[in-house]
């Protein structure tokens, strides 16, 4: 591979990620706009709470553990 070849490719393999960068912050910057919907606010809300109750399991005395198991 000549020295203008490796010119070339390394031109064109910035432009591709300067295009793909741009392509990156402007999805960005759209979904900061629009702001989760109803639906990704609920299910955030749903696993915080399984994670609330997963946390309780794993911190409980193993005594209560399969309580806790069948109770779910």
């Amino acid at each position: 591979m000549s020295a203008f070849e490796m010119v070339v490719v390394i031109v064109i393999v910035a432009s591709i990620a300067g295009v793909a960068n741009r392509f990156i912050k402007m999805k960005h910057e759209q979904a900061e706009q629009h702001g989760p919907d109803e639906a990704t606010t609920g299910r955030i809300k749903d696993l915080e709470d399984r994670i609330e109750i997963l946390e309780k399991i794993v911190t409980d005395d193993k005594r209560n553990l399969g309580q806790e198991i069948d109770r779910l």
